[in-house]
């Protein structure tokens, strides 16, 4: 990401849950990956028997935010804490959210919350 500066903001969030369930077949399809739902699939690299098969693939993704920080598929929970006094910002309109890890700046979480005053 470079040279970048943290600046910190204290928001005003309204707590929601987001989840979801996706079906990957199709996308996996689309990117040529089919042998693996085939029984000419070799998966006995994995468990050492050849009678593994793979019936679906799905995708599921949990975030939850509230006061007390985030828990991101029920399991991880990242909190902070300001070391200063940040400037306030209200969100109360629809908004785009992304969880990013600082160190590889990978995508953990995207979502989209439509009507952030609904509970």
């Amino acid at each position: 990401m470079g040279d970048t500066s943290c600046v910190f903001w204290v928001l005003a969030l309204p707590r929601f849950t987001i989840s979801s369930n996706y079906v990957l077949q199709e996308m996996l399809r689309k990117m040529n990956i089919t042998e693996v739902f085939t029984n000419r699939a070799d998966l006995s690299g994995i468990t050492g028997k050849p009678e593994l098969k793979v019936s679906k693939a799905i995708h599921k993704a949990y975030l939850n935010v509230h006061e007390n920080g985030t828990e991101a598929a029920a399991t991880t929970v990242f909190e902070s804490v300001p070391y200063s006094v940040p400037p306030e910002v209200k969100i109360n309109h629809p908004f785009l959210m992304v969880t990013v890890h600082e160190k590889t700046s990978t995508i953990l979480f995207i979502g989209k919350v439509k009507n952030p005053n609904e509970t």
